[in-house]
């Protein structure tokens, strides 16, 4: 006896990436051997099947039409071919719910659903179309034949007959569990908008849903469609806030902006008057040295040096001045001057009790003769020796000390370096 033949459905979509081109060569194989393999493709394909081919392709459904349509075909078995790991497949989900045998690829959701799933076998992903070939000629068939005797002679009697010895060849229809396939049906319907595997890209949704006219395709081009319009929504929300804060921004920058040149201005002015005050001061002190000069004829030498010391004491007055008021306004320039007369207060007491002592005689014996006047040391081009005085506000001292180095000078080739620490 002849074995049975088998029915192969492969339910959806069919693309390249689902296994198109290794599903025409199993079957131009199997039809090139005359195998009992039968094939049908519930759904579309994405390109149309060679005219040698004598597969079975049902065209777009709808979801809730399947259980319906896998009445109507009857296959013994389901098999998937797709070519690339997908995270999830809802056909899968539909075929599991039918009870039938399947045979898929190990790859990707198939292979992690499928596993220990006992009605269903998988295939490595390199198999080859002949071993596919035995593989589905190995599966139980799910229905069996009502009679295996052809009738040779028809006698009809009415339309009715005829159908029915038409169709009593058939194999005799085994129950589809359509409650459990229903259930999966609807649940797929009510999380279609969760796509749990990327899109494909717009140009294959647009050919799917518009040429092939494929539901799949269709409601994934609206879901794509939805989220990019949702998507430029948000970007236009953020713009707009964007845009918000660039203007806020701009408007403090302006008032920064406007308020550095006032201050800018302001700043200029004060320096203005400081100049002015100090060139007051310093024509002020000039008249007074003149007078002097006119009045000590014979101390001629003085009063250039009281008027050197002046000028220098008005210009760093000037700058001390200008600093603190520059650090801290008015506020800081009474603080400086505050600081200098105490300090000048508590010199001044000092040196009234150094007078109102008793000094010790011996000690003015011990103290050696210092020049008088103005001294000047010999410039030396390769010194031997470096003298540093360091100076903060004892210029009576430094001036002393600078006189005993003059008076006893070191044996050998030196040169002497004041250092000033910014006494104010």
């Amino acid at each position: 006896m002849s074995q049975s033949r088998i029915k192969i459905a492969v339910v959806g979509s069919l693309s390249v990436i689902k296994g198109y081109d290794f599903l025409v060569t199993a079957i131009q194989r199997s039809e090139a051997d005359d195998l009992p393999i039968d094939f049908a493709i519930i759904g579309t394909t994405a390109k149309p099947l060679p005219k040698s081919t004598r597969a079975l392709v049902t065209g777009p459904y709808q979801n809730e039409l399947l259980p319906h349509i896998l009445l109507r075909e009857r296959p013994d078995c389901f098999l998937f071919l797709s070519q690339v790991p997908e995270t999830y497949s809802y056909t899968l989900s539909a075929c599991l719910a039918t009870g039938l045998p399947i045979v898929a690829l190990s790859m990707g959701a198939f292979e992690e659903r499928l596993e220990g799933v006992a009605r269903a076998t998988l295939l490595p992903a390199d198999t080859d179309a002949s071993a596919l070939i035995d593989t589905l000629l190995a599966q139980p068939r799910a229905y069996r034949l009502a009679n295996d005797d052809v009738e040779t002679e028809l006698i009809i009697t009415s339309p009715a007959e005829y159908v029915s010895r038409y169709l009593a060849p058939l194999p005799l229809s085994a129950p589809i569990n359509r409650q459990a396939l229903m259930a999966v049906l609807v649940e797929l319907e009510s999380i279609g908008d969760l796509l749990l595997a990327p899109l494909p890209p717009i140009k294959v949704l647009l050919s799917g849903a518009l040429d092939e006219r494929n539901e799949e395709a269709q409601a994934a081009l609206r879901v794509l469609v939805t989220n990019q319009i949702a998507l430029i929504a948000e970007q236009e929300k953020h713009l707009a806030i964007r845009a918000d804060e660039v203007n806020h921004l701009e408007g403090v920058i302006s008032e920064l902006k406007h308020a550095a040149e006032h201050e800018e201005a302001h700043l200029k002015t004060v320096i203005g008057d400081l100049k002015q005050a100090a060139e007051r001061e310093e024509a002020r002190l000039k008249q007074l040295i003149e007078s002097l000069q006119s009045r000590l004829p014979r101390v001629m030498s003085i009063p250039l040096m009281v008027a050197w010391r002046l000028k220098s004491l008005s210009k760093r007055g000037y700058l001390a001045i200008r600093y603190h008021y520059a650090m801290d306004g008015w506020a800081g320039v009474r603080r400086f001057v505050h600081r200098r007369w105490v300090r000048w207060r508590e010199r001044n007491r000092a040196s009234n009790k150094r007078h109102q002592g008793h000094p010790d005689p011996q000690s003015d014996q011990m103290l050696p003769s210092l020049p008088e006047g103005p001294i000047v040391f010999a410039a030396s081009m390769s010194p031997e020796l470096s003298i540093v005085i360091p100076s903060y506000g004892q210029h009576q001292m430094t001036a002393d000390c600078l006189r005993a180095i003059f008076a006893y000078p070191p044996t050998v080739s030196y040169e002497v370096v004041v250092v000033d620490d910014a006494y104010e």
